[in-house]
């Protein structure tokens, strides 16, 4: 809105106003859980007592323990602008390596990272919450010593997170050049935005299990293997981005190799810590049929309404219905997702399991 309302001054006004809009945002959320914690704070704290009360512990003591955990998760935050800050330097000018003039190759930049990135970070808004959610039930169960309940706790949140992922994977991959057209009326951009679409799996697996490993209180863990992931990104962009036949396509494959690292090293200290199972049936083949169905209908809609109508964006729109309205078909008909696991999930309420329970849609 302030990028909107400042543009008629002139475009360095309205990208500070789009800018400034994050300070507001976070302000206002700030405000927001003031406002919560205010009209809820009595429930929120234990009953009196002081810090000598059997069983209590001390003030530095908590504090101390905070801080051990905090540090390694804040410095896991500070990863992901160092690497932008590294890929500014490094993209361009391996662009025009390539080949690419200067006016070109910034071009060339801000397709991936202004029309492709955005669109790759949007299945977090699902991630974010079910790893918010992981924390403190990963936590609980820790501290009760059910082993059991932790497993299967993981293996539910990782087997949701392939659930979201994959679809999400596929449709961007396949509808990369009309999405761009679409929003951006700029098709190439979807030459780099298949290239991040195809890390999307490995971003949100990243995020799932990060919040499962934070919950175990090994917050180190997450923050050595994004770093390593960050290495492994720096070096392909820094190699492939110079080639002419990739130039910017390398970039997009260089951040998905790097989430693909940081992924796998995650689940494997997961595994090696808890030792779920990983949910090959309901996690891996139930969510790559239905999505086999949806691409078939997402590539049938798309082609049909662009023949019969000529409208990119109509045939865009039908198409991510259409291929939505199958995937949560054949997986609801499948039970696929259990009434326990969309528990986990803080957007689904009480009343939304409840029916999908009385219908008999979800599993056991």
């Amino acid at each position: 809105i302030l990028a909107y309302l400042l543009l008629p001054r002139g475009l360095e006004f309205a990208a500070g106003g789009a800018s400034f809009g994050v300070v507001i945002g976070s302000a206002f959320g700030l405000a927001l859980l003031a406002l919560i914690y205010w009209y809820r704070g009595q429930q929120l704290r234990f009953p009196g007592g002081g810090a000598d009360e059997p069983g209590r512990e001390g003030v530095g003591r908590i504090a101390l323990e905070i801080t051990r955990l905090s540090v390694p998760i804040t410095l896991a935050a500070l990863v992901s602008p160092i690497i932008q800050l590294i890929d500014t330097v490094i993209v361009p000018r391996r662009l025009q390596i390539a080949g690419f003039t200067p006016e070109a190759a910034t071009g060339l930049y801000g397709q991936l990272t202004g029309f492709a990135a955005p669109l790759m970070n949007l299945p977090q808004i699902f991630t974010v919450a079910l790893a918010a959610s992981l924390v403190p039930a990963v936590s609980e169960a820790l501290a009760l010593g059910q082993s059991s309940r932790v497993r299967n706790r993981v293996e539910a949140a990782m087997k949701l997170t392939l659930l979201i992922a994959l679809p999400s994977t596929l449709g961007l991959i396949l509808l990369a050049r009309p999405i761009s057209q679409m929003l951006y009326n700029t098709p190439e951009a979807g030459i780099p935005l298949a290239g991040l679409a195809a890390g999307i799996t490995f971003l949100l697996l990243h995020q799932t299990t990060t919040g499962a490993l934070q919950g175990l209180g090994k917050t180190h863990i997450p923050v050595q293997n994004l770093l390593l992931g960050a290495a492994v990104k720096a070096v392909m962009n820094f190699t492939l981005t110079a080639i002419p036949s990739i130039h910017i396509l390398g970039a997009a494959l260089g951040t998905s190799a790097g989430f693909l690292v940081a992924a796998v090293l995650n689940v494997i200290a997961l595994r090696r810590l808890v030792g779920f199972p990983f949910p090959w049936r309901d996690g891996i083949l139930k969510p790559m049929l239905a999505s086999a169905a949806m691409a078939l209908t997402v590539t049938a809609f798309y082609r049909t309404i662009l023949e019969l109508y000529g409208s990119n964006t109509l045939g865009t729109l039908i198409a991510i219905a259409g291929g939505a309205g199958i995937y949560g078909a054949v997986l609801i008909l499948s039970k696929a997702v259990t009434e326990e696991e969309l528990q986990m999930i803080p957007w689904f309420g009480p009343r939304f399991n409840e029916i999908l329970r009385r219908l008999g849609l979800t599993g056991r």
